[in-house]
């Protein structure tokens, strides 16, 4: 039977728990962490920390970033204090109240550019972060950043020691008495330009909501921006930002914007309107969604209509599931190639895409699919789609013939065109920079260290190998980024 000491939970390890230990730290249990109290002795620590500066290591408190709408507002339900005072770059102490006024705890609270961020005690933090869950509204989003270590650098010589390492916008003499602000101690200052106007990219404006919440996105970038990430929305390369300028200003460059470039058909009737590349379906359902203006003149809905799918990937599902909430009076699915196995043969396919049938919970919702298909031509009256004219196919050794007599018509007041992605947009940012490409289309860069034909210019994700999976994306993006500290600093310790 197990004692009561070996079923208490073991205490958590800091994010700086390997450093603390390799120093030779001696590490005690304290609010639930193991904290480091000493290294070479308690008297000599303290002396040194009245007459020089002593780094104290408190990442045990709970650090918590909060944004949303209105969100002054509801904080002040759960805080007795004016935050319409707090301005950028000053911190205030209070107090966490329960729901009949009475006091739960201390605290810090700061105003960031469009969060606030709160520091609660460490010992009882959980409970913080728990009520102030339940008392918040939902769309306010609470980013707890338990990965993120917090030091407390105290002593009369603190401001000359942080000197010597860090570097920001404004002087160190500037942090006053509950004042803060961002400096650089390690790493790069890191500028993100984004040709839309909210940061998220296909994230944001490509999968629908119903796969994905966007407060996944503002999440993770509020906890980006906390790091000093800066977010430049708006910002289109090659049409409002002169590559020129970019060149000039920045000492590296990753271009990561993905392949854009969509895959066309061109059939007689592709010219009628009711054809549209799916893309440009599904972001004006995101930007319905949140309530964001459709800045396209013409709106594009399948409301009443007899819907037409032609891709037979994920784009074309989300397509499916889009067209079934906005109450399409059919939706139906084609594809060129041949219906796929219902059970892979992982013999054939390893470690290639399982090669086989992919049924969705878009494609369960309703739809009629069908393989071996391609599109002879398109139908119309008075300049709009009517129908589509396909014809069956055979594969034979990889190559199809059409199928004599397998002609069909289809009903169609909306076509759309997922057929994936060719390359990247050349004209503008690329053709501006002069970058060279592959035979593909593709920014050529190879995976040792992702640069381009041009000095400073790297390129990683959609944008190097064409489309591709998100997983090999975030693996580009890590080992591009290795590349450019590399590059900037002649060595690099980050990870490939």
């Amino acid at each position: 039977m197990m004692s009561e000491e070996e079923t208490e939970t073991a205490p958590e390890k800091l994010a700086l728990d390997a450093w603390h230990r390799a120093h030779g730290a001696r590490m005690v249990p304290f609010a639930g962490y193991e904290m480091p109290i000493q290294y070479e002795g308690i008297v000599a620590e303290h002396d040194w920390t009245r007459g020089h500066a002593g780094l104290f290591d408190v990442s045990h408190m709970g650090q918590l970033l909060l944004s949303g709408p209105d969100l002054d507002a509801a904080v002040e339900a759960v805080l007795p204090i004016d935050l319409s005072t707090l301005k950028l770059g000053q911190q205030r102490y209070s107090l966490l109240l329960d729901e009949n006024g009475g006091v739960l705890d201390d605290l810090m609270v700061s105003r960031w550019p469009n969060h606030l961020y709160l520091v609660v005690n460490g010992a009882t933090k959980w409970d913080d972060i728990g009520h102030l869950r339940e008392q918040l509204p939902d769309d306010i989003t609470l980013n707890h950043l338990e990965d993120r270590a917090l030091l407390a650098l105290q002593g009369p010589k603190a401001a000359d020691a942080l000197a010597r390492h860090a570097e920001g916008e404004y002087p160190l003499s500037a942090l006053t008495f509950m004042k803060f602000g961002q400096y650089t101690i390690a790493g790069h200052d890191v500028t993100v330009l984004e040709k839309a106007d909210r940061i998220g990219g296909l994230l944001r404006y490509g999968i629908p909501d119903f796969k994905m919440s966007r407060h996944l996105i503002d999440r993770r970038m509020a906890q980006m921006q906390s790091e000093g990430v800066d977010f430049r929305p708006n910002s289109h390369v090659g049409v409002n930002v002169e590559v020129e300028k970019l060149l000039r200003d920045f000492d590296a460059m990753a271009l990561t914007g993905g392949a854009e470039e969509p895959r066309d058909l061109n059939v007689p009737g592709r010219e009628l309107d009711g054809i549209y590349f799916a893309m440009r379906y599904l972001t004006q359902q995101n930007r319905r969604v949140s309530g964001e203006r459709i800045a396209d003149k013409l709106e594009i809905m399948a409301t009443g209509k007899h819907v037409i799918v032609i891709g037979g990937g994920d784009t074309g599902s989300d397509c499916i599931g889009t067209a079934n909430r906005q109450g399409a009076a059919s939706i139906t699915q084609i594809e060129i190639m041949p219906e796929p196995p219902k059970k892979e043969n992982k013999g054939l396919s390893w470690p290639d895409w399982p090669m086989k049938l992919y049924t969705s919970p878009s494609h369960e919702e309703g739809c009629d699919r069908d393989w071996s298909i391609t599109t002879k031509a398109f139908e119309g009256r008075d300049g709009h789609v009517t129908r589509l004219k396909g014809i069956g196919l055979d594969w034979l050794g990889g190559k199809m013939t059409e199928v004599a007599g397998s002609e069909f018509d289809l009903p169609a007041d909306l076509v759309l065109l997922a057929m994936g992605f060719v390359n990247p947009v050349h004209e503008g940012m690329l053709d501006g920079l002069g970058v060279s490409y592959d035979d593909r289309g593709n920014v050529a860069a190879d995976t040792e260290n992702y640069h381009t034909s041009i000095d400073k210019v790297f390129a990683a994700g959609d944008m190097r190998r064409g489309q591709s999976l998100v997983v090999w994306a975030i693996r580009e993006g890590r080992q591009c980024a290795r590349a450019i500290d590399e590059y900037l600093m002649g060595e690099t310790n980050l990870p490939r």
